[in-house]
């Protein structure tokens, strides 16, 4: 008899549930060449699952994009927080 070929095929598929607790704010960034929601740095730790030096590393790394604002501390980008998400 001759040799048979199996192939297995595996499909993962990821849902986000977010609920905003704040206003997003929409702007354009600069990272990803696109108007994009930007959120507060404590929605950030909150989504990302990391602490405070970590999501400070990440945006040093320019792993997540931020944008500074005159009245709150920067912001950073959803895109990018989505990106950061998904490839862990």
């Amino acid at each position: 008899m001759g040799k048979r070929k199996i192939t297995i095929t595996v499909e993962t598929h990821t849902l986000l549930s977010v609920r905003r607790r704040k206003i997003l704010t929409r702007a354009w960034c600069q990272q990803c060449s696109d108007f994009t929601e930007f959120t507060s740095l404590e929605e950030a730790v909150a989504l990302t699952s990391c602490d405070d030096a970590d999501l400070n590393e990440l945006i040093a790394s320019e792993k997540l994009h931020t944008i500074k604002t005159l009245k709150e501390s920067p912001l950073v980008c959803f895109l990018s927080i989505l990106r950061h998400i998904t490839k862990a």
